[in-house]
């Protein structure tokens, strides 16, 4: 990645093969700005880390302004994407932002989503900026799959 890279969170699984096994591991990459205004942090509640499809992924979006104390209005999106980066459902909102704030939220998936990981992704942007998170959830198809 180049310093000029935009800010963005980037996903996608790499396939490790031996004679005996062969294992997928996801990985997440988080290309931060320079000199942010904002960070947000994008946390799934304990409870929601594995969902039956078609039912709802509750998390937290936390917002910390690191620049001037004035109020600014900002848009926050927020996403359930696949690993690949598929956006499979979104919100978006605009904000007035003054000081750090923490927002519960939560985002429907789709009762056709096969079961895999998934990403809750969160943005904050803000004055052609932008900070970016993301963090991992399950879904499964069966209640007898939960554990």
């Amino acid at each position: 990645m180049s310093e000029t890279e935009a800010p963005e969170v980037h996903s996608g699984n790499i396939l490790i093969k031996s004679e005996d096994i062969e294992e997928g591991v996801i990985i997440i990459l988080e290309v931060k700005e320079k000199t942010p205004l904002f960070d947000i942090r994008i946390d799934v509640d304990e409870d929601y880390k594995k969902v039956l499809s078609g039912q709802e992924v509750k998390f937290k979006i936390t917002l910390i302004k690191l620049g001037t104390l004035t109020p600014v209005d900002a848009e926050i999106y927020y996403a359930v994407k696949d690993v690949d980066g598929n956006v499979l459902s979104f919100k978006t909102e605009t904000l007035a932002v003054d000081t750090n704030l923490t927002l519960e939220r939560n985002l429907k998936v789709s009762k056709f989503l096969k079961s895999d990981n998934y990403l809750v992704y969160g943005a904050i942007l803000y004055n052609n900026r932008i900070a970016t998170s993301s963090d991992l959830f399950e879904v499964i198809q069966l209640a007898s799959e939960i554990k």
